[in-house]
């Protein structure tokens, strides 16, 4: 989706992120969480650029920027909401299984197998990560939803960070995913949203920018985004870990505690 075109006085626009980045059959994590961020809000005039959590070297600098975030979000110059969503990585890959059923692959594989869903192809293990991604996916369009009413909007639109193996050339992720929610149960969620909130429009995508994505990245709401699941992270670390207060996760989970 071209950002571009995305008016903000039309649409209820959220931004969705995850932790860890890769896909969940190659993560050696034991969780993954995912984030999907609305502002009600944004005065950017006001704020300074940020750079993302990855590109901040020090543990310094990174309480430093949180410690920004935070004052700026108190003093009402950013008004995020949202959902904070993790999983245990063996449960989401198994909810995937029901997902794939429901197309017709009721056998199990081997994660390296290979199999089509749609026009793609990909290994068994591949299929299962963007299963459960489709299911969080299509609950946060359900949430949205209840978003655009709230704001008075009659349009959603969920923006996406790019899928491991994505680019603006290739889509085959976004594309098994739209297969899964289209062919599946999942789309009851995207009917009911726009039942129950009188939308005419609801959907999702990457952000696109100049023809790439990259670009967006850099933008405020993106950046807000990305240490809003960061800081996600690091406090289920935190906790599920048992961690002491003075553990990096620990400090670095302060945004959530606002």
């Amino acid at each position: 989706m071209k950002r571009e075109q995305l008016s903000p006085n039309e649409f209820a626009i959220a931004f969705v992120d995850t932790s860890p980045s890769e896909l969940i059959h190659n993560s050696k994590e034991k969780y993954i969480c995912i984030v999907l961020v609305y502002f009600f809000y944004i005065k950017r005039d006001k704020l300074t650029r940020l750079a993302q959590f990855k590109n901040t070297r020090t543990l310094k600098r990174k309480l430093q920027i949180q410690k920004y975030i935070i004052e700026n979000i108190e003093k009402n110059l950013i008004a995020p909401t949202g959902i904070l969503n993790f999983n245990y990585t063996n449960i989401a890959l198994e909810n995937g299984k029901n997902i794939l059923k429901q197309i017709g692959i009721t056998k199990e594989f081997y994660y390296s197998d290979r199999i089509s869903i749609g026009n793609e192809k990909m290994t068994y293990g591949h299929s299962l990560s963007l299963s459960w991604y489709s299911i969080v996916l299509s609950r946060f369009l359900l949430y949205m939803g209840t978003i655009a009413k709230v704001e008075n909007k009659k349009m959603v639109s969920i923006l996406l960070d790019l899928l491991p193996g994505d680019n603006v050339d290739n889509f085959r992720n976004f594309n098994t995913i739209e297969y899964l929610i289209n062919n599946t149960e999942l789309e009851d969620f995207q009917n009911i949203a726009i039942q129950k909130n009188g939308l005419e429009k609801i959907g999702y995508g990457y952000g696109i920018k100049d023809e790439q994505t990259k670009a967006l990245k850099n933008e405020i709401d993106y950046v807000i985004t990305d240490w809003i699941v960061q800081s996600f992270y690091s406090l289920l670390k935190y906790e599920k870990n048992n961690l002491d207060i003075l553990s990096v996760e620990y400090q670095l989970s302060e945004l959530l505690g606002i």
